[in-house]
């Protein structure tokens, strides 16, 4: 009795869920690509390109500093006073400190900035990408690669709707 009630039962969740899906139909594209060319794509980069800037060019003149406060050291070792001597070890920790500090806050500042800055563009992709598939019928897209890496392995070059966001994106594909 349970093993017939539980095959009618498979029968009926099969049959329902079988009525109810739409065939399935896969594209892919190169998101890293539609990335690449997309036109605030590279004035996000050049902002961030800046900021990087800004924190090496801090980062090179506390570098600067603690190499004079190493030779000070160096020239005048014998010459120092214990107090002298302590005064420049102090400082070189404190320079130290403020190196490592602004190691973390940059790589912060950068990251956040650059989340900010790719938000909107990858929301404008994403967009792209279901009007290209809403317009095709497609009810997967998958990104050809990540980070370098294939994760499409296989596919008709048919369902690669890269040019079609491309143009959707205002963008003539090479």
């Amino acid at each position: 009795m349970k093993k017939t009630l539980f095959s009618l039962f498979a029968i009926l969740l099969t049959s329902l869920a079988m009525g109810q899906t739409k065939p399935v139909k896969i594209a892919y594209c190169d998101v890293d690509y539609i990335l690449s060319q997309h036109p605030q794509f590279k004035a996000a980069n050049k902002e961030l390109a800046t900021l990087e800037n800004k924190y090496q060019q801090q980062a090179v003149a506390i570098e600067q500093q603690i190499m004079q406060l190493q030779q000070e050291v160096q020239q005048g070792g014998g010459m120092m006073t214990e107090q002298a001597k302590m005064q420049k070890q102090q400082r070189y920790e404190q320079l130290l400190k403020q190196y490592q500090q602004l190691e973390i806050t940059a790589s912060q500042a950068i990251q956040t900035r650059q989340m900010e800055l790719m938000k909107p563009i990858l929301d404008d992709i994403e967009k792209k990408i279901k009007a290209v598939a809403d317009e095709k019928g497609y009810t997967h897209v998958l990104n050809e690669r990540a980070n370098g890496t294939s994760i499409v392995l296989y596919a008709d070059e048919s369902n690669n709707i890269t040019d079609e966001v491309l143009r959707k994106l205002g963008i003539m594909p090479k």
